[in-house]
């Protein structure tokens, strides 16, 4: 007690002379910092010693600060971030040096109501008119690949055709698949005004078929009289044929990415190989203007701790996290199955595989992780990603949206009956608005869960998806194989609507197979989930148990305005599941569903 008072004197003193004295500062901090705070602004410098006056530039020189720093029982060790835009040259990677205590974390947060934003993005300079008749410009970009571009915050739209948008169409419909040759068919009609403006090069064309999304390139085109044969260009052809060809004919499909397509103000094009970006300017308004911005990393913040000496005690506290990257599309093309998960990466899912879709932010090997009141938005792939062994951890009130894949994944290393040092347990995820997820692959979702154990899931909002709202479990190998160790998960008090938007074989939530023992789906309310015009004929459900799902109980939820063909049920050989009063239409229910201020689910005797 006597050596912490003489330490608290210490400090005391020295604070003053810190301030003035950014050198002394930078000597003393690594031995006589207990607890401090430390401040970060855009205007900073990473010589300043982090005070409020004289902050840092940087996140890692705070982090840097931070790991000196010994933390003092009782008091969270906090760096603050001043408002205004943080533009990342490399992700921010958080290992076990950066773990707090269970009674002092170390935090990063914003500054009072303050908005920083973590970007991964870059602004687009440079402009020249290219055609003056339509108003397209053009500024040179390099080379490094990108499928998104952001006008004044809000993804623009990618060149197309025909005119739409990945999530609602409109779309044309092919003639037929061959699976032995890889080749589509398609009508020659729809074929002759591509021919006419696209690159063969560049061109993407995208077919969805039920549950599933797949974009490739063209090799090469063979007419035949009425009909036009597509023959993609794929690394492994096999898996864009994975599915018979009985399942092609009358399907949606649309190509993208083409100068010519860029006749809509928004519109662009970026041409891979001299490295120009092309854009469609309203004439109405002013380039100089209009902040362009196009991502660049993948993820922007990394924790990743090891089986051994796992990151523990760290949370992120109202950051704006924006503009992350995803480019194995346009590498190799992206055969996808539900939650955008391609189909040839089968065992090669490691953290550090870019094939996968990445999150914007992402962890492994953590105890004690908090996500808690952050934006993010406008991410190239999924928003947070749990990759493996990431325990007692809380995504708690944020806010994901207009994603490109997904909202949250958990377990995305996908592991048949995890090892601890594998599954992630106890994961508690609540009061989140979760909405417009799915937006560049449409059959992106708001919650992936792999084969977790203890998940709580509970008070969240999830509106507007192409896809599914929430998917719990993963493919059993053989339907007498049904022990995955997927159980004890528990889906509550959620408000779920407008979902399933486009693709068929899902719903608002979606288990996937398995014996799930001890999972519960309770007093949820889910509305408004109708089948889309472009869907195929499979089911489009309020909850759907799919693929031999065993032991879930689905107890008193409200659904309203669903597809009238199967608003819930077990369905392809689903058995021993228990389904209790999901007929009525309880207020109290709807009432209670959504986001709910003051519950959580850690703490007993919170509000429902």
């Amino acid at each position: 007690m006597a050596a912490n008072r003489r330490k608290s004197q210490i400090k005391r003193w020295l604070e003053p002379a810190m301030r003035n004295h950014p050198i002394l500062a930078l000597l003393l901090t690594g031995s006589l910092a207990f607890g401090a705070d430390y401040y970060v602004a855009p205007n900073g410098s990473d010589s300043n010693p982090g005070t409020l006056e004289r902050p840092f530039a940087s996140i890692t020189a705070a982090r840097a600060a931070l790991r000196k720093t010994t933390p003092e029982a009782g008091k969270d060790s906090v760096v603050y971030l001043r408002g205004g835009v943080y533009r990342l040259a490399e992700k921010i990677t958080f290992d076990q040096e950066d773990s707090g205590k269970p009674s002092a974390k170390n935090i990063f947060r914003n500054f009072g109501e303050e908005k920083p934003v973590l970007s991964g993005g870059v602004a687009v300079t440079g402009w020249v008119i290219h055609d003056p008749v339509r108003n397209i410009y053009k500024a040179n970009v390099g080379t490094n690949l990108f499928r998104q571009v952001y006008i004044n915050g809000e993804m623009a739209p990618r060149s197309r055709y025909p005119k739409g948008t990945p999530v609602a169409g409109p779309f044309l419909r092919m003639v037929n698949g061959d699976g032995r040759n890889q080749r589509i068919a398609i009508k020659a009609s729809e074929w002759k005004p591509v021919a006419a403006v696209a690159n063969l090069q560049a061109l993407e064309i995208v077919y969805l078929l039920h549950w599933t999304e797949f974009r490739a390139k063209i090799a090469s085109v063979n007419e035949a009289g009425n009909t036009v044969w597509l023959n993609l260009a794929t690394p492994d052809p096999k898996v864009f044929f994975c599915k018979p060809d009985k399942w092609f004919p009358n399907e949606p499909y649309c190509f993208e990415n083409a100068l010519g397509f860029v006749t809509e103000d928004g519109e662009w094009f970026h041409d891979a190989t001299t490295g120009w970006l092309y854009l469609k300017v309203p004439k109405d308004r002013d380039l100089k203007k209009m902040m362009v911005e196009i991502p660049r990393l993948s993820t922007l913040i990394e924790i990743a701790g090891t089986p051994e000496h796992p990151v523990h005690d760290l949370e992120f506290q109202g950051l704006g996290l924006e503009l992350s990257n995803w480019i194995r599309p346009s590498e190799r093309g992206l055969p996808a199955t539900q939650f955008v998960q391609p189909y040839d990466i089968g065992k090669n899912r490691s953290f550090d595989n870019l094939d996968w879709p990445q999150g914007i932010i992402k962890a492994q090997h953590a105890t004690r992780l908090g996500i808690r009141h952050c934006l993010i938005r406008n991410t190239g792939a999924t928003g947070i990603q749990f990759w493996q062994d990431v325990d007692d951890s809380d995504i708690e009130g944020n806010e994901i949206c207009w994603n490109a894949a997904n909202g949250i994944e958990i377990d995305a290393e996908v592991t048949r009956n995890p090892r601890p040092d594998q599954q992630s347990e106890n994961v508690a995820i609540w009061n989140n608005h979760i909405h417009h997820c799915g937006q560049n692959y449409s059959n992106g979702g708001a919650l992936l869960a792999h084969f977790v154990k203890g998940l709580r899931f509970d008070h969240n909002e999830i509106h507007d998806l192409p896809y599914g709202g929430i998917q719990v479990g993963d493919q059993p190998p053989r339907k007498d194989v049904l022990n995955l160790g997927c159980t004890d998960n528990q889906i509550r008090y959620n408000h779920i609507y407008r979902v399933m938007q486009l693709h068929d074989d899902s719903g608002a939530i979606y288990t996937l197979g398995g014996a799930q023992k001890g999972t519960h789906i309770f007093e949820n309310y889910l509305h408004d989930i109708r089948r889309s015009r472009w869907a195929g004929g499979y089911y489009v459900s309020a909850v759907y148990l799919d693929n031999f799902t065993q032991g879930v109980t689905v107890e008193h939820n409200v659904i309203e305005n669903c597809d009238r063909h199967t608003p819930y049920g077990p369905f392809n050989g689903s058995k021993h599941d228990t389904f209790i009063n999901n007929d009525g239409h309880d207020s109290k229910v709807k009432t209670n569903a959504g986001i709910q201020k003051g519950y959580d689910p850690r703490k007993e005797g919170s509000a429902k």
